[in-house]
């Protein structure tokens, strides 16, 4: 409890500051809504009060809280370190009578070395909250992407997530073909490489189709983040993951 209340007191002190950042790439299966529960990723606007980070870096906020206001998400990594046998960090206040009234369930993961992070939220954590949503927030998207060569990226995959482990998988890059493939748990990716740095196509869940995409980061798209989203937004998982050597 004295952890979620620090949690909490940093949050009221939101301040803003500006400054020059690197590009940012993020994206969430549930839009944000200014008048229901909901969240949004996208670049840091407060760092004040015991928040860290910087303008411009990887951040969420909550609608609830202070209209959405972005906070950083290497701030909440030090706020709320990751208990034993955990891999991802958990915020869990979906009932705070404070400020930060109805803040919500947080799952989110960090890709390893890199500012990229990807997770999910709901307003209460239950399975069948029709809120949940997952989202990615990341710095640094590839400005050198590979032209040809194919690549394995090991993934880990943030869906109803319970404390433990996550859901891992793989996904196979073919940069000349610009294809990427491959599964992550239960869930299956076939997607098209964007000369952006983005991806796009189709998620594949037991009976269920819809939708996935998402960013490359870093040097020769050393790293991966993105979402899946389903007309059931239960099923929605957030995922990201770095590759190995590039084969040619």
């Amino acid at each position: 409890m004295k952890k979620l209340n620090v949690i909490a007191l940093a949050f009221v002190t939101c301040g803003m500051s500006f400054g020059a950042f690197a590009a940012l790439g993020s994206d969430q299966s549930q839009p944000f809504k200014p008048n229901a529960p909901s969240i949004k990723v996208g670049p840091t606007e407060g760092t004040a009060g015991g928040h860290g980070g910087a303008v411009g870096d990887p951040g969420i906020g909550v609608q609830s809280v202070y209209s959405g206001k972005i906070i950083s998400f290497s701030g909440l990594t030090r706020m709320a370190p990751k208990q034993p046998g955990n891999e991802a960090y958990v915020i869990s206040m979906p009932n705070t009578s404070t400020s930060h009234d109805k803040m919500g369930v947080f799952n989110f993961a960090q890709v390893a070395d890199a500012e990229v992070y990807f997770g999910e939220w709901s307003s209460t954590g239950a399975a069948t909250d029709t809120t949940h949503t997952t989202y990615y927030s990341g710095k640094d998207v590839t400005t050198n992407m590979p032209t040809a060569g194919t690549a394995e990226y090991s993934v880990k995959g943030i869906s109803q997530y319970n404390g433990g482990a996550m859901a891992a998988g793989t996904l196979t890059a073919n940069f000349g073909t610009k294809s990427l493939a491959g599964n992550i748990g239960a869930t299956n990716i076939d997607a098209t490489i964007k000369n952006n740095a983005t991806f796009a196509g189709e998620a594949t869940l037991n009976e269920a189709v819809g939708k996935t995409r998402g960013h490359f980061f870093g040097d020769q798209a050393k790293n991966i983040a993105g979402v899946t989203e389903f007309s059931d937004h239960s099923k929605d998982m957030a995922f990201g993951g770095s590759r190995g050597n590039i084969a040619q």
